[in-house]
């Protein structure tokens, strides 16, 4: 399946560059409502790095004129929904973790970035692909959606939480069903040292309780070479030459198989 981004030409050159999609934490997107989202006190927004899609092959104008940062002189990517690099997922210990992967199945995660000293990235693309991705459902009270996030359990001796995964960034509400979204999600916790799995567990649920956050605004996710080579760019509608001439010299240096198109708004319309 292909699916298209909206994004500046200053944001395509990082992408092409560095070969990477930016994962932006949660908190920071443009829907304040999921910006600061609230579960039984906890703040999941801080905890959830996403990044934005839409599967709509349409041309859409909210949404050139929203994210492409020039008012429509943006880019619009288009990818395979399987874009990015996999690695061999050794088994063996690894900063305080036991890793058992009889499968050999690969991840999009290298194993230092799955467990390290500072930060745990859930590994559940190797656990569910609906978890990684999905499409948005658009809902009229995204409120009560958001209050079913998290459970809260306590007793005299401990406190546990129940983390719906598969709900956490799925759901938002209906004034932005014209984005017809879809979108890659990770979920990350702060880690100190080299903690066991169970020590860090255990952590895990002190850092929920007392709103401690990973140390990462966003994480920069790798690309695959044959993404690279199979990307599409569309130019915003209303792009100058100058900035064509920008975009093809881009690709030329970094992706050199990419193909570059009009937008199928071009001269249909204007400021």
């Amino acid at each position: 399946m292909k699916i298209h981004h909206y994004t500046s030409i200053e944001n395509l050159a990082l992408i092409l560059k560095n070969k990477t999609i930016r994962f932006s934490c949660l908190n920071s997107v443009d829907d304040q409502e999921e910006a600061s989202m609230i579960s039984a006190e906890v703040n999941v927004s801080r905890y959830t790095y996403v990044s934005c899609w839409t599967k709509n092959k349409e041309e859409s104008i909210p949404l050139w004129k929203m994210y492409t940062g020039r008012d429509m002189k943006g880019v619009r990517i288009t990818m395979d929904v399987d874009m990015f690099r996999k690695y061999n997922l050794p088994s063996g210990e690894f900063s305080g973790f036991h890793v058992n992967n009889p499968e050999n199945k690969k991840s999009i995660l290298p194993i230092v970035d799955i467990i390290n000293e500072s930060y745990f990235i859930l590994p559940t693309s190797l656990l569910d692909d609906s978890i990684f991705f999905r499409e948005i459902i658009y809902v009229d009270n995204l409120q009560e959606k958001i209050s079913s996030y998290v459970r809260k359990k306590t007793s005299e001796s401990n406190i546990e939480y129940e983390i719906a995964l598969k709900e956490i960034g799925t759901y938002k509400h209906k004034r932005w069903e014209f984005q017809d979204e879809c979108r890659f999600l990770l979920t990350i916790y702060p880690r100190e040292g080299s903690d066991t799995f169970d020590e860090t567990a255990n952590k895990i649920v002190e850092y929920l309780y007392k709103g401690i956050y990973p140390p990462l605004s966003y994480y920069d996710l790798k690309l695959s070479d044959n993404a690279m080579n199979n990307i599409e760019i569309t130019l915003g509608p209303l792009r100058s030459p100058s900035e064509q001439i920008i975009v093809q010299a881009l690709a030329d240096k970094y992706a050199p198989s990419a193909l570059i198109k009009e937008s199928e708004l071009r001269d249909k319309i204007t400021k």
